[in-house]
C-alpha cells in the first residue's frame, strides 16, 4: 500500500486508490490534470509536521546536555574515567571526522533519531574499529535486516566521503558484534517479537499520522486548484446550430483548445478569472467530485489528530511543545516530565546500545588491568541545562522559604549555579539562619 512513486500524470481509473487531492479528470484525454503522490509511511512520517515539531524540541534538549564517559568506582560513585580507550571513544563520538555528516555528536544525535523513528531501524558504522582503532564514523542510510537459517546479517548502505556503498555485515563472535572487515555496526532498531522484523514504534499511530498529513494535503491542493473541489470537466465542441461536433477533423483545435482550458484551471493565480477558450462554440460542464470541509472542521481535525500524534512522545502536548499558556505550577510539571522523558528515551534509543558495544569493544582492546575497562559507560551531563538549573534554582529558594537551609546554604548553593550569585558575600552569623526565623532580642 505504501510502495513509493511519484507520477506527474495518471490514467483515470476509478478501481485504484490515490492519496492525491482536488484533482481533475479531463473526458477528453483520460487523464487527471495534476500530480498524483504516493508515499510509503517512512516518508509520511519524515513529511509529518507534528512529528518533526516534537523531534526539534527534543533534539534542543539532547543538543543542551554534554555527553560525558564516567566509571562506577567500587564504592558506587561514579566518577570521569581516566582510561584512555575509553576518553578515544568519546572523542570520536564528538569529532565523527565524516563528510559531509556527521561532523560533530549533534550530527550523530539527529540523523540515528530521525531515522530509527520513520524506518524503525538504523546503524552506526565505526570505520576501522575491529582494527581497534575508529577512523570516522558514519550513519547508514538505510539497513536491511536478514535471518536466513538463524543466520543474522544486516546489508547496510553509508554515503560517505561523498560516495554510496552497501556492505554485508556479519556477528563477530570476538569482538560480539556485526562487521565487515574492519569497519563495524551498531543496529540501533525497534525489533517486532511477533513479526520478526523491525518497525518504527510509530506503527500503531500510522492511520493517525497519514490522516494528519492528508488534511494538509488536501488543503493546500485546494487553495492550489483557486478553491475548487475535484471535478470531472466535460467539453463538448458545438456546430454553428449548437449541436454537438462528432468529427475528428479538426481535432488538432480540438486538443489546443483543451490545453487552454487547463491552463485556465490550474493554480491559484487563476482565482477570479473567466475562462475564455479560443473556439466560439463551446459547452463546458464541471461536475463536482468531492464536498469540500470548511475550516473550522479543519482546524478541529487537525487538532485532534495533533495531540494523538503529541501523545506517542513521553511528556509531550500542545502545552509544552507550542508553549500554549497554563497554570505556572503545571507547566513546570508538564515542562519537567517531557525533558526527563526526552533524556529518557534518548538514553534508552541511542546511549544504550552506544554502552553495550562500548563494554565488549573496551574488553576487546584494552590492555593492562581488567579492572580498568569495566563499569565505564556513556551519560547525558544534565547540569548544563537551562530547565534543570532554573528547576534547582526554584528548589533551593522554596527549601529556604520552608526552613530546610539556611540563608548563606542558598546563597552558596545559588552561587555553584549561576555565576551571577558566585561573587556574593558571606553572611555574618548574626545575618545567617532560616528565613522569617525570629531572632533573639539578646541579638
Amino acid at each position: 500500500m505504501f510502495n513509493k512513486h511519484i507520477l506527474e500524470k495518471k490514467s483515470y481509473n476509478s478501481s485504484q486508490n490515490y492519496n492525491g487531492f482536488y484533482s481533475f479528470y479531463d473526458s477528453y484525454t483520460g487523464e487527471i490534470i495534476g500530480g498524483v503522490h504516493k508515499l510509503s509511511f517512512a516518508d509520511e512520517i519524515r513529511r509529518s509536521v507534528p512529528i518533526q515539531t516534537v523531534i526539534s524540541n527534543q533534539l534542543g534538549v539532547i543538543n543542551s546536555a554534554e555527553l560525558q564517559i564516567l566509571k562506577t568506582d567500587k564504592d558506587k560513585t561514579d566518577q570521569p574515567t581516566t582510561y584512555q580507550p575509553a576518553l578515544d571513544f568519546l572523542d570520536i563520538l564528538k569529532n565523527p571526522n565524516a563528510y559531509p555528516s556527521p561532523k560533530h555528536w549533534n550530527d550523530i544525535v539527529r540523523g540515528l533519531y530521525k531515522t530509527y523513528l520513520s524506518n524503525g531501524i538504523v546503524a552506526l558504522v565505526l570505520k576501522g574499529a575491529k582494527s581497534k582503532t575508529i577512523d570516522s564514523i558514519e550513519i547508514a542510510s538505510s539497513v536491511t535486516y536478514n535471518n536466513s537459517n538463524n543466520v543474522i546479517t544486516y546489508n547496510i548502505q553509508t554515503t560517505g566521503k561523498g560516495y554510496s556503498y552497501t556492505q554485508i555485515f556479519e556477528k563477530d563472535n570476538e569482538l560480539g558484534a556485526f562487521t565487515n572487515g574492519d569497519d563495524v555496526a551498531i543496529i540501533f532498531g525497534n525489533f517486532d517479537d511477533y513479526l520478526k522484523c523491525y518497525q518504527t514504534v510509530l506503527q500503531p499511530l500510522m492511520n493517525v499520522i497519514l490522516w494528519n498529513n492528508y488534511i494538509i494535503t488536501a488543503s493546500r491542493s485546494f487553495y492550489e486548484n483557486s478553491c475548487r473541489p475535484s471535478s470531472i470537466i466535460t467539453v463538448k465542441f458545438l456546430d454553428g446550430e449548437g449541436k454537438v461536433m462528432n468529427s475528428t477533423a479538426d481535432q488538432e483545435s480540438m486538443i489546443k483548445v483543451i490545453a487552454e482550458v487547463k491552463n485556465q484551471l490550474k493554480g491559484s493565480t487563476n482565482t477570479g478569472k473567466v475562462i475564455l477558450p479560443s473556439h466560439p462554440n463551446l459547452d463546458i460542464t464541471v461536475t463536482p467530485l468531492s464536498i469540500t470541509q470548511n475550516a473550522n472542521d479543519i482546524k478541529e481535525q487537525l487538532a485532534l489528530t495533533k495531540e494523538m500524534i503529541y501523545s506517542a512522545f513521553t511528556g509531550a502536548n500542545t502545552n509544552v511543545i507550542e508553549g500554549v499558556s497554563e497554570y505556572s505550577n503545571n507547566r513546570l510539571a508538564s515542562l519537567r516530565e517531557f525533558y526527563d522523558g526526552t533524556i529518557s528515551t534518548f538514553t534508552n534509543i541511542i546511549l544504550d546500545e552506544l554502552n553495550a558495544f562500548l563494554a565488549k569493544w573496551l574488553q576487546y582492546v584494552g590492555t593492562g588491568n581488567a579492572l580498568q575497562r569495566q563499569g565505564i559507560y556513556l551519560n547525558f551531563d544534565i547540569g548544563g541545562i537551562k530547565f534543570y538549573k532554573d528547576l534547582m534554582k526554584q528548589e533551593f529558594l522554596t527549601a529556604g522559604k520552608e526552613q530546610i537551609l539556611k540563608r548563606q546554604e542558598v546563597r552558596s548553593k545559588l552561587g555553584e549555579l549561576d555565576e551571577t550569585y558566585a561573587d556574593l558575600e558571606i553572611l555574618p552569623p548574626e545575618e545567617d539562619g532560616f528565613v522569617g526565623e525570629k531572632k533573639s532580642n539578646t541579638l
